[in-house]
């Protein structure tokens, strides 16, 4: 159980700073693929 405890703090941390990068990554190649053609009318911006 302290193991598991272990692995599960280190690795959420891991998976939260992966999320992060992935979702920027996300963000910045739809806004490079997206701006050329026009296409910035999205709701949320």
């Amino acid at each position: 159980m302290t193991r598991l405890k272990g692995n599960r703090g280190g690795g959420g941390n891991i998976w939260l700073l992966i999320l992060l990068i992935l979702i920027v990554i996300f963000l910045l190649a739809y806004f490079l693929y997206l701006k050329p053609q026009g296409i910035l009318d999205l709701g949320f911006i």
